[in-house]
C-alpha cells in the first residue's frame, strides 16, 4: 500500500459486485490500487437469485477473492445478497455505506457492448452513489502496477447539472495528484442560424466559460487544462481522455439539452459503451 494515503471525501468504502465471471473480477487489481492509495476499504458483493439453495459456494467464492486483496493490506468485507443484482447492489451500498460502486464493463457475445446486462443502468437510474465503470484492460494493466490517473476529464455543457461531476473530479484530482481537464463541445449551428459570426461567438463563449471555471480551480491550487472542439460531445470527451493516458472521465449522467449543450444522459451512455477509458458516472441528484 502506498505510504502517502489520502481519504477521498465521502468515499471510505468501495463496493465491487462480482458475478463469477472473469470480466467482473478483472477490475480487482485496479480497485485494489485505488483503494490502497485512498485508504478505503473494499466490499465484495455477489447476488444469489431467490429460489436457489444456500449461498455457501458464493461466500467461498468471495472469500477466495478477498484473501488476495487482504494480502495487499486492504480491509475487505464480503456480502452475499439474496435477490436480483440491481436492487442488491443498491441495498448493499446503503447498508454498508459505500461511497463508490465499481463495475466491470462487459462485452456481450456478438460484439454488442453492455454493462453487466442492465445493472449499471438500473444503478444509475436509482440515483445511488457514484459508479466507476472499468474495462477488463484497466484491471490487467493494474496487475503490473497501479498508477494514479494522469488526469480527470470532465465533460461540461454550461448547465448546473453538468457541474455536479466537478466536485467529485476535484476530489479525485486532489487525492491522486491528477490534472483536471475541462471539456466542452461546441455543436455547429444549423444552416438557418447564420454566419461565421455565430460560430465565433459560440466558440468564444465556450472558451470563456471553461476559462472561468479553470481560474477558480487554479485559485484553489489545482492544475487545470481546458479543451473545446466541434466534434460530437462524446467524441470530444473521449479525444481529451486519449490525450491524457490513464485518465478517468467524470460525467454527470443527466443534463439539460439545447443547441450548444451536451445531452449528458446519452453522452455518458455512449462514452461508457465506447469502453476506452474508466468512467466515473455521477447521478445528478448526488450533487443537486
Amino acid at each position: 500500500m502506498p505510504g502517502n494515503t489520502a481519504q477521498l471525501p465521502g468515499i471510505k468504502k468501495i463496493l465491487i459486485p462480482l458475478d463469477g465471471s472473469a470480466a467482473a473480477e478483472a477490475i480487482l487489481p485496479y480497485i485494489a490500487g485505488m483503494a490502497g492509495h485512498m485508504g478505503a476499504g473494499i466490499i465484495l458483493l455477489t447476488c444469489v437469485p431467490q429460489g436457489l439453495k444456500s449461498g455457501v459456494p458464493e461466500r467461498q467464492y468471495l472469500e477466495k477473492a478477498a484473501a488476495l486483496l487482504r494480502k495487499r493490506g486492504l480491509g475487505v468485507a464480503t456480502v452475499v445478497h439474496r435477490g436480483e443484482p440491481g436492487p442488491g447492489i443498491l441495498e448493499a451500498s446503503r447498508e454498508y455505506e459505500a461511497g463508490l460502486i465499481a463495475l466491470s464493463a462487459h462485452l456481450k457475445p456478438g460484439g454488442r457492448k453492455d454493462l453487466l446486462g442492465s445493472v449499471v443502468a438500473d444503478v444509475l437510474r436509482s440515483r445511488a452513489e457514484p459508479v466507476l465503470v472499468l474495462r477488463e484492460e484497466d484491471g490487467r494493466a493494474a496487475e503490473k502496477g497501479w498508477t494514479p490517473p494522469s488526469a480527470i476529464i470532465v465533460g461540461l455543457d454550461g448547465s448546473t447539472l453538468s457541474m455536479t461531476a466537478l466536485p467529485h473530479a476535484e476530489a479525485l484530482a486532489d487525492t491522486f495528484g491528477s490534472e483536471v481537464v475541462l471539456v466542452r463541445a461546441v455543436l455547429p449551428a444549423d444552416s438557418l442560424s447564420g454566419a461565421a459570426k455565430y460560430y465565433g461567438a459560440v466558440d468564444d463563449f465556450a472558451e470563456r466559460y471553461l476559462a472561468g471555471i479553470a481560474e477558480t480551480l487554479r485559485q484553489r491550487g489545482r492544475k487545470v487544462a481546458t479543451r473545446t472542439g466541434h466534434k460530437a460531445p462524446d467524441q470530444e470527451v473521449l479525444a481529451a481522455a486519449d490525450s491524457w493516458p490513464g485518465s478517468i472521465i467524470a460525467m454527470s449522467t443527466r443534463g439539460m439539452t439545447g443547441r450548444v449543450n451536451l445531452m449528458l444522459g446519452s453522452v455518458a451512455d455512449r462514452i461508457i459503451r465506447a469502453q476506452r477509458h474508466p468512467v466515473l458516472a455521477i447521478p445528478a441528484a448526488r450533487g443537486a
